[in-house]
């Protein structure tokens, strides 16, 4: 019998009730029923665990809830209307059971070990495992998948955004952030309309994470650009670009060298999409948080505006000029208007900038 427990949302406790509740079974094939019997008072206790730590009731702090002895864990899991009362009464088949672990505790019992009190074992597992994921979301708030498919299905859903997550505890949050990450980070097209709703969900939901989750995010940028995939640190620097100040100087300088060098520059007769890709999606905004002319990338930022202005009029398509047009804007941003002048009025640059300027200021140039 497969249980994958999807209703579990810490993953430590998922992974040992996954492995518990396979060497449960497995004994029972084997005959081992002293195994069976301390393998289901601890898949029990995991189970119920779980629950009360992630959401402790009023009056019971996690250290708390940590100290209480299985018996214990039965009593309040029922008072809350964990599990039932029926549940909770033959769980002392359990209780005894459990401690024969330990030599002595089974030379002093008058209880035998014997397969049918191991099948009753199990069922109890079964029927407490049926408790927990059915009272689960009523006791535990809206589980973060269900919420995020919501926000993403009915747009009218995001104007009642807090009341949601009014309805969620910490860890569901937690997982609801991260799960519009992960939407983010699998999927090779994200459309307009999904990238708004991703954005909306991240910027929303940012306040109320764990700051070691943010963290976490940030940090894989760097291992991203030296051993992983472009796409995905191009991905994670547009979400988290604006806030690498917690790298040292050295690791800023080398993501940044590296996205500049994965900008390119403009071409004649054909576009550059990775210019207009950069700017649409707010990569370049946030690279010009970091220029300053002390920079080792400075000169690269500026060579590919100078690119633009030589190469702009050559390229063929309007809807193309507009895209690399807006690229530039957000180029010149990244300077200020001092550096800008320096930078407009150099030689180099003056066989082009009355096309460029045309181009520049053309209100009849369209995206399409």
């Amino acid at each position: 019998m497969n249980q994958d427990f999807d209703f579990i949302q810490d993953q430590q406790f998922k992974r040992i009730l996954i492995r518990d509740y396979v060497e449960m079974n497995n004994c029972i094939e084997a005959k081992a029923y002293k195994s069976v019997l301390v393998l289901s008072g601890s898949i029990i206790e995991a189970l119920l665990l779980e629950f009360l730590t992630n959401n402790p009731p009023d009056g019971y702090s996690k250290s708390k809830i940590d100290k209480l002895r299985f018996f214990e864990l039965i009593d309040l899991s029922e008072t809350i209307d964990l599990i039932s009362k029926t549940t909770k009464d033959l769980s002392s088949v359990i209780r005894e059971y459990r401690n024969f672990i330990h030599p002595s505790k089974e030379l002093r019992s008058e209880s035998d070990i014997n397969e049918d009190k191991a099948i009753i074992a199990c069922r109890l597992v079964n029927m407490v495992i049926s408790n927990v994921k059915e009272n689960h979301p009523k006791l535990y708030g809206n589980k973060a998948e269900d919420v995020f498919a919501k926000l993403h299905t009915d747009a009218h859903s995001r104007k009642i955004f807090n009341y949601l997550l009014k309805k969620m505890n910490q860890n569901e949050i937690n997982l609801l952030y991260q799960k519009f990450i992960s939407y983010y980070l699998n999927n090779d097209t994200v459309d307009y309309s999904d990238r708004d709703f991703l954005y909306f969900g991240i910027e929303k939901l940012e306040k109320f994470v764990s700051e070691n989750i943010i963290k976490s995010y940030i940090l894989k940028i760097e291992t991203e650009i030296t051993n992983g995939s472009k796409g995905q640190a191009e991905k994670l620097f547009e979400l988290f670009g604006d806030k690498l100040d917690l790298y040292p100087e050295e690791s800023k300088n080398t993501i940044l060298i590296y996205l500049y060098s994965c900008l390119g520059v403009c071409q004649s007769y054909f576009i550059n999409q990775t210019l207009y890709s950069y700017a649409s999606r707010g990569i370049i905004d946030k690279m010009n948080l970091y220029l300053a002319k002390s920079k080792p990338y400075y000169n690269t930022h500026l060579k590919v505006m100078q690119s633009i202005i030589e190469k702009i009029a050559d390229i063929k398509e309007d809807s193309d000029k507009w895209d690399t047009r807006e690229a530039y804007k957000s180029l010149q941003k990244g300077i200020s208007d001092i550096e800008y002048e320096a930078f407009i009025s150099q030689e180099i640059l003056q066989p082009n900038i009355a096309d460029f300027t045309r181009i520049l200021n053309d209100e009849n140039l369209l995206p399409f």
